[in-house]
């Protein structure tokens, strides 16, 4: 039971000593606002591929099958 609770006392302080290392490291407070920035670095970094160009052409033919559709319509 006490090598247990000692073991809990341990993880807790290495984690606590590791929030503030990483704060310290990113300087932002805490791991979560590190992991969020992390995110938002690597959405923006894939925002710069080029899956970009890939979505820009098909989000231009979607645009042009809309507008057919509109035509057809219209025509009716």
């Amino acid at each position: 039971m006490v090598v247990v609770v000692v073991w809990v006392v341990v993880v807790v302080v290495m984690m606590e000593c590791s929030v503030k290392f990483i704060g310290a490291a990113t300087g932002v407070n805490g791991w979560r606002s590190s992991i969020v920035n992390e995110s938002l670095n690597s959405a923006a970094v894939e925002n710069v591929s080029p899956w970009s160009d890939v979505l820009a052409a098909s989000s231009e033919a979607s645009q042009r099958e809309v507008a057919r559709g509109d035509d057809l319509r219209t025509q009716y």
